[in-house]
């Protein structure tokens, strides 16, 4: 397929999941895993700056992304990255 051309519908939704961790004392930990290029420490600042009030800090919330061509890449600033994120289109 052509990589410039605008996409055609949804093969797979694109998820997120988390696991959370929420120990006797001190805040709630999250690993959370994106479908997405990659994870940017802006992306992370902002998830974490929505979590803030529930508690979580910046230590405490783990950002993975699977990696996936097919999913969001505009977050990130570098136009070669916001490209082969593909969401462009």
């Amino acid at each position: 397929s052509d990589m410039l051309a605008p996409s055609q519908g949804v093969h797979d939704e694109l998820t997120a999941r988390a696991l959370v961790l929420r120990p006797a004392s001190g805040p709630p930990v999250a690993i959370v895993r994106i479908d997405a290029i990659g994870a940017t420490a802006e992306l992370h600042d902002l998830i974490v700056g929505e979590l803030a009030d529930l508690g979580y800090q910046r230590s405490t919330v783990l950002l993975a992304a699977t990696h996936t061509h097919s999913g969001v890449g505009a977050f990130m600033r570098a136009p070669l990255a916001c490209l082969v994120g593909m969401d462009n289109y």
